[in-house]
């Protein structure tokens, strides 16, 4: 085609430019716009999934209350309630424990005879007995419910499900010093309200990683004992999370409590497997090096861990192992946990 004039010449080169403008701008809309929408899509579900954690935390700490008040109120019945009791039900190991040896479907009984066991105690161990129908129900109606106890202040501890206390348990344990049984003290919770052990820990009775919503028994002002439900890691885990999403729960001190295998590796760690607690306990014990994040050999996910618990930044980017990875995160106010979501 002839051009008519060095004006038509300009006007076609513009008419040229802003076509290949319009398609590159278009390219790369196309390219970015369903990453973009991916990537909120995410977000949002990411939110929707702590939302439903955090509801069922709520609604845990407010059954361990009622626990509570459960206990309170038979103490408040402890004498009728022993004229009808069965103390023959327990039993005196040559170590000084007292414990029910008989499974009758019923929460099981360890009295470590840290407090050397005496008649008063035996009584107290006998009227609690009523607590039995409670702690059943909160373990088969909630299946992020592990087992419910009792810890009272002579290292006596009544749980549900029963199991074998003599192979599990040490004697002469002292069960106030425990942090399941002192973070609900007068000291560590003047408020006297149901509190999270949000710190995962290693349960004595073998359960694996736990965290624990427990709750103070106040019987005539005095202290008398502390309730109990735990939930341990896998529980949620099976609650919540799916096998296939890469998404990790970690505790407040970024340590992984939960998540699935591929995002385990992926991260750089151990492989996470159930912790079969097969000694006795004697202290706490904590898992963390191994798992957190703020601790990793890796530098890059050292510089994302601080963004993400020292920044509280909710999207960090990295480059791991050639992967593009945007980590996603949102928070779990109730135990101060994080959920995160590697998307690559």
């Amino acid at each position: 085609m002839r051009m008519k004039s060095h004006n038509d010449r300009h006007k076609f080169c513009r008419i040229i430019l802003r076509t290949i403008f319009i398609i590159a701008t278009l390219a790369i809309m196309s390219a970015c716009t369903p990453k973009n929408n991916n990537l909120d899509l995410e977000r949002k579900n990411l939110i929707n999934l702590t939302s439903k954690i955090e509801q069922e935390f709520l609604r845990i700490r407010e059954e361990v209350k009622d626990l509570a008040a459960t206990i309170v109120n038979i103490y408040a019945d402890k004498d009728r309630l022993l004229a009808k009791s069965d103390k023959s039900l327990y039993a005196l190991s040559s170590t000084g424990v007292l414990y029910k040896p008989i499974d009758d479907n019923g929460s099981a009984v360890f009295v470590s005879g840290h407090v050397p066991v005496n008649n008063e105690i035996r009584d107290i161990v006998s009227f609690t007995a009523a607590m039995d129908q409670k702690l059943r129900q909160l373990v088969t109606e909630n299946p992020g419910i592990i087992q419910a106890y009792y810890n009272d202040k002579n290292s006596y501890n009544r749980i549900y499900p029963y199991f074998d206390v003599l192979n599990q348990y040490e004697p002469g344990m002292n069960i106030p010093s425990f942090n399941f049984y002192y973070l609900a003290d007068e000291q560590h919770n003047p408020e006297r309200k149901a509190v999270w052990v949000d710190e995962p820990y290693v349960d004595p009775a073998g359960r694996g990683w736990m965290v624990s919503a427990i709750s103070p028994v106040y019987v005539d002002d005095k202290l008398e004992g502390v309730a109990g439900i735990d939930v341990t890691a896998n529980s949620v885990a099976k609650q919540f999370l799916s096998d296939s999403d890469n998404l990790l729960l970690l505790d407040k001190d970024s340590t992984v409590i939960s998540g699935n295998e591929k995002s385990i590796i992926l991260l750089e760690m151990p492989s996470l497997v159930d912790h079969q607690y097969t000694s006795t306990v004697t202290a706490n014990t904590y898992r963390k090096e191994d798992y957190s994040l703020l601790h990793s050999r890796s530098k890059i996910i050292r510089n994302a861990a601080q963004q993400i618990f020292k920044d509280n930044a909710k999207e960090v980017n990295i480059v791991l192992n050639d992967k593009n990875i945007t980590i996603i995160i949102e928070q779990i106010k109730e135990l101060k946990w994080r959920a995160i979501k590697l998307i690559y």
